[in-house]
């Protein structure tokens, strides 16, 4: 049902980004090459109960075209039963303006994923596939909007559900201030980060 209820939102979300009234200059025009870094909190569903995870990590974004962009990001998780998570993502992208002030993007890459608990160490590197929207509105704050696939061998698939908001306060100027949420098959996390252009 919650993973239903965050798909009906973001499809509706996503329809009405389109007509949201924004200045375009504001807030670096929706950059392409930004650099994050990040705090993770949230539950992951294990039985019938929760498991609580706090993480940390970085993520860099550059525009190698008008168009394109390429992307990594690195988190390590550590959960309550003491299993350790690295997640490694690397991908390549496009973005298509939707109107004045909304971008659509998509990306294809690759996740390289370690889970160690004790002395047992899983491994596994899914192909990802993503798509979603960036907007700007008015006063620099931005809005984001994803849907991201995952397929291997190993874990099988999964499907995360990503929505976002990013604010630049005025006297910081590229420094933005950002959260977010990320929900899959059975876990919900919680994002702080902030984000620099150049």
């Amino acid at each position: 049902m919650r993973k239903i209820s965050t798909a009906l939102l973001f499809v509706a979300w996503a329809c009405l980004l389109p007509v949201c009234p924004a200045d375009r200059a504001n807030a670096a025009d929706l950059s392409y090459s930004y650099l994050d870094i990040t705090y993770q909190q949230g539950d992951a569903e294990h039985g019938n109960s929760a498991v609580a995870r706090t993480g940390y990590g970085a993520s860099g974004s550059y525009a190698i075209h008008e168009r394109l962009f390429v992307q990594a990001n690195f988190l390590f998780i550590n959960t309550e039963e003491a299993v350790q998570l690295t997640h490694l993502f690397f991908t390549a992208g496009v973005h298509y303006p939707l109107t004045q002030n909304t971008d659509l993007m998509a990306s294809l890459g690759v996740a390289h994923l370690k889970q160690e608990e004790g002395e047992t160490i899983d491994y596994d590197e899914p192909v990802v596939f993503s798509a979603g929207v960036r907007t700007l509105l008015r006063q620099g704050f931005e809005l984001e909007a994803t849907i991201a696939y995952l397929q291997s061998d190993g874990f099988g698939s999964e499907t995360r559900y990503e929505a976002g908001i990013l604010w630049y306060p005025k006297v910081l100027k590229i420094i933005g201030l950002g959260a977010k949420a990320t929900q899959s098959d059975d876990t919900i996390l919680y994002n702080a980060f902030l984000r620099s252009h150049f």
